[in-house]
């Protein structure tokens, strides 16, 4: 199984538990930027602890492995866990929004055909924000792209806005001066 295969598997498992989730990483950055080799998927998403075991359920039911304690643990008191799918080992990871950020990011996601699934998906704005507070180099090399890419799509004020909040508008004056080049 191809990575583009679990992307009907994980629509179904979100859209059955009517999850509000978002694409982040590195599908997210195929799509607004340019191509590059990933071999995971990342989820942005709220998951309520009185909804863990009917996730943790569902998502088995779907051949993904997943482990419940885990899970309960994360959403208590960490931000990220992985399943697996059965059939191809490839990873999935969830990333559980809870900061005021990362919930007006989710708010802000948008619905888009990834694959032939209407999926929702992250804003420009906020793949470059998470982009720059990454930080690697891979990570600001992928915000160059989406901004290049992006260019005449994006909210230039949303994006000022809150770089300056996550203290990251050093880094994104310095792609952006890299467009100008």
């Amino acid at each position: 199984m191809k990575l583009a295969q679990i992307i009907p598997k994980l629509h179904l498992v979100l859209d059955r538990l009517c999850l509000k989730y978002m694409l982040v990483g590195g599908m997210a950055t195929d799509y607004y930027g340019f191509p590059r080799a990933t071999f995971d998927v990342d989820i942005s998403f709220i998951l309520e602890p009185e909804d863990v075991a009917r996730f943790v359920e569902v998502v088995k039911e779907n051949g993904f492995d997943v482990n419940l304690k885990e899970v309960e643990t994360m959403v208590k008191i960490g931000n990220r866990f992985i399943i697996e799918d059965n059939e191809s080992l490839f990873r999935v990871d969830f990333w559980l929004a809870k900061n005021e950020y990362e919930l007006v990011s989710l708010n802000r996601r948008r619905r888009c055909k990834i694959l032939g699934k209407q999926v929702w998906i992250i804003s420009p704005e906020d793949l470059i924000l998470n982009k720059l507070l990454a930080g690697r180099s891979k990570d600001i090399e992928d915000a160059l792209g989406i901004l290049k890419r992006q260019e005449g799509n994006l909210e230039k004020n949303y994006l000022l806005i809150w770089a300056e909040r996550l203290q990251v508008s050093e880094q994104l004056q310095e792609i952006r001066g890299e467009i100008k080049k």
